[in-house]
């Protein structure tokens, strides 16, 4: 933890040190009190319009800067490896309040989504206000939402096996795999995290679901495609059975979607000659 609060008092000096840095702010695990000794550090820095804070003076105050992901032109985001310990910081930056809106306004991330570390003229106190303010997240509609784009993605991996385009395959196919996993994490635990359901495996699933959850993974070998995709859809369909139950009750045609998605795989199925023989 020692390691955290040095990157912190450094970075927080360099923000007092440029002129145009309008207000500084963390925001993910260290915002909710949550960081441990290997969390990654957040900041979110506002700066003046038609200026730019120097990325070479904070890459100094950092120090021993192994690896920069990222670029520093116009407002986004860097990230930073330090030290033998790779710790990692990120850094997300924009010059009006919209350009963080993201952070602040997201009803995903608990509140308070960026704390207020330093500041000129109260510059940070809208975006502070705004991520201070309780949301809440209508979890019905994102199930809907995340229905339509599992299906979306299923049937785009299913097109990409007819080509014979393995990697579109593959890719198309985690993002419906990834679709699933936050209707499981709506189901069982409420809002999803903004990006990735963490330990999805070990703490929303029991034992008995693990094994074949895991079985889920994507492959490039197109042999194993058909197989795969009826993997998918079935636990797909087996989780909205649980999403039309209690306390959520979703209105979910399942027998319709299962319809649409048997056309899709029977409309794929064979991608090429050998799959005639199977």
């Amino acid at each position: 933890m020692d390691e955290l609060i040095g990157a912190q008092k450094r970075i927080l000096d360099w923000a007092q040190s440029e002129p145009c840095v309008l207000a500084l702010f963390w925001y993910g695990s260290y915002s909710i009190g949550c960081s441990k000794a290997d969390s990654d550090l957040d900041v979110a820095v506002l700066y003046e319009t038609d200026t730019a804070p120097s990325w070479v003076s904070i890459e100094r105050a950092l120090g021993n800067v192994r690896m920069k992901i990222g670029t520093t032109l116009g407002g986004g985001s860097v990230s930073y490896f330090l030290g033998a310990s790779l710790r990692r910081i990120d850094i997300s930056w924009a010059d009006r309040e919209e350009g963080l809106a993201w952070l602040a306004d997201c009803p995903e991330v608990p509140e308070p989504r960026l704390v207020l570390a330093f500041e000129r003229n109260r510059a940070g106190q809208g975006l502070a206000t705004r991520a201070a303010a309780r949301l809440t997240l209508d979890l019905p509609r994102r199930a809907y939402e995340e229905i339509e784009k599992f299906v979306e993605a299923f049937e785009a991996a299913s097109r990409a096996h007819n080509r014979s385009d393995a990697y579109s395959f593959y890719f198309q196919y985690n993002l419906a795999l990834q679709r699933l996993a936050r209707l499981i994490s709506i189901s069982r635990k409420g809002p999803p995290r903004l990006y990735l359901v963490r330990q999805l495996t070990n703490t929303l699933l029991s034992e008995k679901e693990r094994g074949p959850f895991i079985a889920l993974h994507a492959t490039m070998d197109l042999k194993h495609g058909n197989q795969a995709k009826l993997r998918l859809q079935e636990k797909f369909l087996e989780f909205l059975r649980e999403l039309s139950a209690d306390p959520f009750r979703l209105t979910i045609d399942i027998e319709s979607l299962r319809n649409f998605l048997d056309a899709v795989r029977i409309r794929d199925a064979m991608y090429n000659v050998c799959d005639v023989g199977v």
